[in-house]
């Protein structure tokens, strides 16, 4: 990525009064990211949501410097920024208006890998029964050959537990943090993030120059939930930050489960809740997970390769060597015609081997 056009995207999570919303609508406005700054002011004052006072050139000025001082500390600190339209970006996000305009990460793990995701979050101040029904859950799921990645926030409690039990077990976790990563809040908890960094990642919307706020905490929120194919309620408090991980899922239309307790429980207080007012499905099993997400466990994991001809064979090897792969890129490594590429992946799809995505792209059913 060129430094120059970084600096750009770098400055407008810089610009004060410029969220993601209005900051996307403002790159639209003036045809590219760098334009944004390359506007008059008077320019930059017919743009919806601005007026006089978002206008001002030193605004800008500023904003390019802290973007070149925040270049400075991605390099120092192994941080990689991904720009909204760029194509890293993970995917979940770009359908939502609300996701940040760039988002930070460290670590070795493919955004849009074809795992399912799961969100596990609730109560810093967890109950031995609900860590012991995180960990059940992440367990049963596992024994049953299903190998989601798990999100969560890397917070005390509930987050910890869903870390620390997946990582044990060899899931690739997503740690979801409201502080820049230049640092680990809690500090406690850094050696958890290094195991999660060396087969997942850590990521946030925050630049290492921000302080951590409060309202962060509420913000990355949104982003476990988007990145998720479904989330978990394990205890919260009628308030607790979980519950508005819960609103975002819903938001984004993903499936929320949430898991009961005692009524005299303030720490199930929330999912009760959720539970009573149908925003929610009551948690009961990992079985109900996978049959709700059409999630394939390993008794329906069957590839018998041998009864492959040896065409159909090098289509798959080469398919798995990606997550997903063009139908062109395909021809072009197994040097085939097009014709003949297409009858192969016809027989492999009859078969319920591979599947066709959107945009002519190809991946294997099971990995």
């Amino acid at each position: 990525m060129n430094n120059d056009d970084l600096i750009y995207k770098l400055a407008m999570i810089f610009i004060p009064g410029i969220g993601p919303v209005l900051g996307k609508r403002l790159i639209s406005y003036a045809g590219g990211v760098e334009n944004v700054f390359k506007l008059t002011e008077s320019q930059l004052q017919r743009a919806p949501g601005i007026g006089s006072k978002l206008s001002k050139p030193e605004l800008r000025k500023k904003a390019l410097d802290l973007a070149q001082k925040e270049l400075k500390n991605l390099q120092t600190y192994n941080i990689t920024p991904h720009f909204y339209l760029d194509k890293t970006y993970p995917e979940p996000l770009k359908n939502f208006e609300d996701s940040p305009i760039v988002l930070f990460s460290r670590g070795s793990l493919n955004f849009d890998s074809l795992q399912p995701k799961l969100a596990i979050v609730g109560t810093r101040k967890a109950t031995a029964y609900g860590r012991q029904a995180c960990e059940k859950i992440i367990r049963d799921l596992v024994s049953q050959g299903v190998k989601p990645i798990i999100i969560s926030g890397l917070a005390y409690g509930i987050d910890h537990c869903a870390h620390k039990t997946s990582l044990d077990l060899g899931l690739p976790n997503i740690a979801v943090l409201a502080n820049g990563l230049n640092t680990i809040y809690p500090a406690v908890h850094k050696n958890l993030a290094l195991k999660i960094q060396q087969n997942g990642l850590i990521i946030s919307e925050n630049p290492t120059l921000s302080k951590l706020e409060p309202k962060a905490f509420v913000r990355r929120n949104r982003i476990i939930a988007a990145l998720a194919d479904a989330t978990i309620i394990i205890e919260s408090d009628i308030k607790g930050g979980a519950m508005f991980t819960a609103e975002f899922a819903r938001l984004y239309s993903k499936k929320v489960y949430a898991l009961p307790g005692r009524i005299n429980d303030p720490k199930s207080q929330g999912p009760n809740w959720l539970i009573k007012q149908n925003k929610a499905n009551l948690l009961f099993s990992a079985q109900q997970i996978i049959q709700d997400l059409n999630w394939k466990t390993k008794q329906q994991i069957k590839i018998e390769f041998p009864k492959l001809n040896s065409d159909e064979q090098k289509v798959i090897q080469t398919i798995k060597q990606h997550e997903k792969i063009f139908i062109d890129d395909l021809a072009l490594k197994l040097g085939w015609n097009f014709n003949k590429i297409l009858t192969i992946l016809f027989q492999l799809e009859l078969k319920g081997l591979i599947e066709q995505l959107p945009g002519n792209f190809y991946t294997l059913k099971i990995l």
